[in-house]
């Protein structure tokens, strides 16, 4: 998100309001339906192994494909990303390596955070994995149309 906010999206967010529509109504799509799908999922891990315990790529590809589709459709959070970001950034010296350290340190700290996601999910019970799927679908089910319904 910072990163295509820095590549200057959030500029053309701005300036053409549409494409923010567009953007939002696309995420929220999205949210919905990464909502039923997490509603109707079984309670089970997610493996990215085959029976080798060999990764599985395409896999790896696809969570990584579905992450970045969240994080770039959601056109707030670019603006607020290119609102935050210019207050950090000195005029007088080179700008892509302000930006590298800045993106870096956001991509170090989110990445601890998923870490302690991913810990506290792999104790969670099949049952509780069940009611967590049911909870986070209703949520982002919520989060979309929220999202398909706001008009700024």
């Amino acid at each position: 998100m910072l990163s295509v906010s820095a590549a200057g999206l959030g500029v053309f967010l701005e300036a053409w309001p549409r494409l923010s529509d567009m953007l939002r109504l696309i995420g929220a799509a999205y949210l919905v339906w990464l909502g039923l799908k997490s509603w109707r999922a079984k309670a089970g891990a997610v493996d990215v192994r085959d029976e080798s315990g060999a990764a599985q790529s395409t896999r790896r590809l696809t969570l990584f494909r579905n992450g970045f589709l969240v994080a770039s459709s959601n056109p707030k959070a670019i603006l607020f990303a290119a609102a935050l970001l210019p207050q950090f950034i000195d005029a007088g010296r080179p700008v892509l390596p302000q930006f590298a350290v800045l993106v870096s340190t956001f991509a170090v700290i989110e990445v601890s955070w998923y870490a302690v996601y991913a810990g506290l999910g792999d104790r969670l019970k099949s049952a509780s994995v069940a009611l967590f799927n049911r909870l986070t679908g209703g949520i982002f089910v919520g989060f979309g149309a929220m999202m398909a319904l706001v008009r700024h």
